[in-house]
């Protein structure tokens, strides 16, 4: 422990520092390039349902809620 009113120590100064300063100059050409794969994944995919597979409207079963419309389950292969 250090004693009265001197100077810390600092052994360290010597450090190669420059070695583990890390910095991100690349940051906006990262970004540009994540924007064009995602347009690029995205034209790749292009015609499709906005919300996965199409389903069918129908009526709701029990005599309180028919009057109400919800999402089916899928279509039959009629049609």
């Amino acid at each position: 422990m250090v004693k009265h009113n001197n100077m810390v120590p600092r052994t360290n100064v010597m450090k190669y520092w420059q070695r583990f300063v890390r910095v991100n100059f690349n940051q906006p050409a990262q970004a540009k390039r994540r924007q064009q794969k995602r347009a690029e994944k995205a034209a790749k995919l292009a015609p499709r349902p906005a919300a996965g597979n199409l389903r069918p409207v129908v009526k709701r079963p029990s005599l309180r809620h028919n009057f109400r419309l919800r999402i089916g389950k899928g279509f039959s292969t009629a049609e």
